[in-house]
């Protein structure tokens, strides 16, 4: 037994580094299950929960290791999704009568506070309440633990995988088991993925004229008595307008002018707001695919976001800045 368990060991260790020099690297799944384990993490080892609340540009432009060396009273629960607007996860939270004495971080683009995207994150929230199982969210957090060490983990290189012809490639986006997610876009033609933004972009803003502005601001504002739930057990709120680039910049820039959109609702909901723009920190980066931020620049804009969460009094207690502005 001894001597199959050491050899098993060794032929795992030799794949291992097989894979690791053809350019794999580890990188766990995601799941609802693993989501609700974010989700159910409530003021643990006593520190403030920090909620991440977005779609794909708070969950994969963020460094989760910048935000627990710069606020280390909170505890960064990431509960975004890709490709999802986050008004049923911030309504969620402000049901929960357990959240108190936390803050939120929304991640929301014009677009996301019209009410007809506000049940994107429906399926997630009802996912989180109706499981039968306990223990699932804690299984799926001790396989994503495994899968960040080991390349072997991964699915794509299973023994079953390569039987059926089907040769691993490395995906430019990896993930960790705390649902943190990065994309290097060396791995991939970049002028060739922001040419497929921005027309995917233009096609999707083509299909209906812009809201008015009035009507808009309506729809904006019901976020409100979610805000007065919040408030009342202490937790801050701030609303955060992520970075867009080039043609994906101006693209949302016409269909949404700031003056007629997002300056109205920070004028008038009762939290405060963050829009990119504003803060030079968080304006000079060059998105490759004109959404979304390169691995190599999530941390020091990590460190320009932290700040401007400090400016709005989301969170207290930070550790010096290493934010430099270009």
């Amino acid at each position: 037994m001894a001597l199959a368990l050491v050899l098993f060991v060794v032929a795992v260790a030799v794949i291992e580094r097989a894979w690791r020099r053809y350019g794999m690297v580890p990188t766990s799944g995601d799941s609802k299950d693993l989501w609700d384990y974010e989700r159910g993490r409530i003021h643990t080892l006593g520190k403030k929960p920090l909620f991440l609340v977005g779609g794909s540009r708070l969950l994969c432009d963020t460094d989760l290791s910048v935000l627990a060396d710069r606020l280390p009273r909170y505890q960064a629960n990431q509960l975004s999704l890709m490709g999802l607007t986050p008004i049923a996860t911030l309504r969620d939270l402000a049901q929960d009568e357990r959240i108190h004495d936390a803050a939120i971080l929304v991640d929301v683009a014009e677009h996301a506070l019209e009410k007809s995207y506000w049940d994107n994150q429906e399926p997630w929230v009802r996912h989180y309440h109706e499981r039968r199982n306990l223990s699932d969210p804690f299984e799926a957090h001790a396989k994503a633990l495994f899968e960040s060490y080991l390349v072997v983990a991964n699915p794509t290189t299973g023994v079953q995988n390569l039987l059926e012809g089907k040769w691993p490639k490395r995906d430019y986006v990896t993930y960790g088991p705390d649902r943190s997610c990065s994309s290097d876009y060396s791995l991939v033609d970049a002028a060739r993925a922001r040419a497929a933004r921005t027309a995917r972009v233009r096609q999707v803003y083509g299909q209906s004229k812009p809201p008015d502005p009035a009507s808009w601001l309506d729809q904006a504002l019901g976020v409100e008595p979610f805000l007065r739930q919040l408030a009342s057990r202490n937790v801050r709120v701030v609303f955060y307008r992520p970075p867009t680039t080039g043609d994906h910049w101006i693209l949302d820039s016409q269909r949404y002018p700031r003056n007629l959109y997002w300056d109205r609702f920070r004028a008038a909901v009762s939290v405060p707001t963050i829009h990119f723009k504003d803060y030079p920190g968080l304006d000079q980066f060059d998105a490759p695919d004109g959404s979304h931020l390169d691995a190599s620049q999530l941390a020091q804009f990590t460190e320009c976001l932290v700040d401007a969460m400090v400016d709005k009094g989301l969170v207290d207690g930070a550790t010096p800045t290493h934010c430099s502005k270009r």
